[in-house]
């Protein structure tokens, strides 16, 4: 861009100190990569890079590197450290392919001293025959949004994660991604604090997204999640000792309007699962085929943290296989509350399991208080899971399920 006209402009609107803040704004560059380029070239439209890399080493403070159409192979982690208000986006109407080949830790890595990050519509395949995580976000204030993130069927890897938030990570937004094939979890934190999942398309991976190690202040909503070897959504989970300072696993997240589905019946842990949760709040979403579970985490050989001051409510329950309606572990009913959410058991066994023993739908209302309001009754689920007016669960779960717009995506690329 003409940086010295754009200068121009902005002296004439601002005078003194806002000068320089002004001109940095105005004055943000952009980089073009291409496979067809040379790392030789300075980066222009007509002359761009060839890689990724090389345009993260060139790009200053508010520069947009928009990377074009073509496979871009990387052996080697891209490094993303020291750095402010980048963006790394795929060409207009163009789908860049990065696969990543090489024997490190992370695809990607948004190291702790870098803010301002955002990755746009970029389709990212970890296709090595070793672990590892796809994005590492280690930094504040990071977008990840509208790309296509999986372990390619080729791929040998055995463990980790398509997205990694590590335990400094603040202010993240994952929003309108498609990621399936982790070994483990679709989108894992170990810490991290105000971290946002919104809008996904999730599947085939071990897990969903598991917020765990400390993680504070979250929000997991609108996801479409499906076919989890596990659990679905954890709020909280199992950290070593080595690796968290608090004395709970996760604290203030809410997780709501999210559509869980599992075409296959599994004993598995819940659907979404609190693990050393407090003051979790879970509503409006909608399981089918597992349950709700409140347990203890922590060290996975002995979990010490205790879950408490939990609401779990308006949420639709359809149990079919043997996980459970609700499962509730010794300890972990401080401050829970039920209220207003809709249960059912298809087929399978098992409907409500308090401090180790199972018990039906009545004499669980009656024995335990925590349970205001809700109803036992079959959804009577419609194509698509449309629910009919005069279903008991009308009132629950996801909007677009109650009002019938639930649109099942296609989702085999991968």
């Amino acid at each position: 861009m003409n940086c010295f006209a754009t200068k121009f402009v902005c002296y004439r609107l601002a005078a003194g100190v806002m000068i320089m803040q002004l001109t940095a704004l105005c004055c943000a560059g952009t980089i073009f990569v291409d496979p067809n380029g040379s790392d030789d070239d300075p980066g222009s439209s007509s002359r761009p890079v060839s890689t990724i890399t090389k345009a993260v080493d060139l790009a200053s403070e508010n520069d947009v590197i928009f990377i074009r159409e073509g496979q871009y192979d990387l052996n080697n982690t891209l490094k993303i450290y020291n750095k402010k208000n980048i963006i790394l986006r795929a060409s207009k109407d163009e789908s860049p392919r990065l696969v990543f080949k090489g024997a490190k830790t992370y695809g990607i890595l948004i190291g702790v001293n870098s803010s301002g990050i955002t990755i746009d519509g970029l389709d990212i395949a970890w296709s090595s025959a070793s672990n590892g995580n796809i994005i590492g976000i280690g930094g504040k204030d990071v977008v990840i949004k509208n790309n296509h993130i999986y372990f390619s069927k080729s791929s040998l890897a055995s463990k980790y994660d398509g997205i990694k938030i590590l335990d400094m990570a603040e202010n993240i937004l994952i929003e309108d991604n498609e990621i399936s094939g982790a070994p483990q979890q679709c989108i894992d934190s170990v810490g991290g604090t105000r971290i946002t999942v919104r809008r996904n398309l999730l599947y085939r991976c071990s897990n969903a997204v598991v917020l765990k190690g400390g993680a504070s202040h979250n929000v997991i909503e609108s996801n479409n999640i499906f076919d989890m070897k596990y659990g679905a959504i954890g709020v909280g989970g199992f950290t070593s000792a080595k690796f968290i300072t608090k004395d709970y696993e996760n604290l203030d997240t809410t997780v709501r309007d999210n559509f869980i589905s599992y075409t296959i019946d599994r004993n598995i842990g819940g659907g979404i699962f609190l693990r050393g949760a407090v003051s979790g709040k879970v509503y409006n979403n909608t399981i089918i085929g597992a349950g709700i579970h409140v347990k203890s985490g922590g060290s996975p050989k002995h979990p010490e943290f205790n879950s408490r001051n939990n609401r779990i409510s308006d949420n639709i329950i359809l149990s079919t296989g043997d996980d459970g309606i609700v499962v509730i572990d010794e300890k972990n009913g401080a401050g829970l509350t039920l209220e207003n959410n809709c249960y059912w058991r298809g087929k399978g066994s098992g409907e409500f399991k308090v401090n180790g023993v199972w018990y039906g739908y009545l004499d669980f209302k009656t024995k335990f208080k925590f349970d205001v309001n809700s109803v036992f009754g079959d959804p009577q689920y419609e194509r698509n899971f449309a629910l009919p007016g005069n279903s008991p669960c009308s009132a629950m779960g996801i909007k677009t399920l109650r009002e019938g717009r639930l649109k099942l995506p296609v989702y085999e690329r991968s």
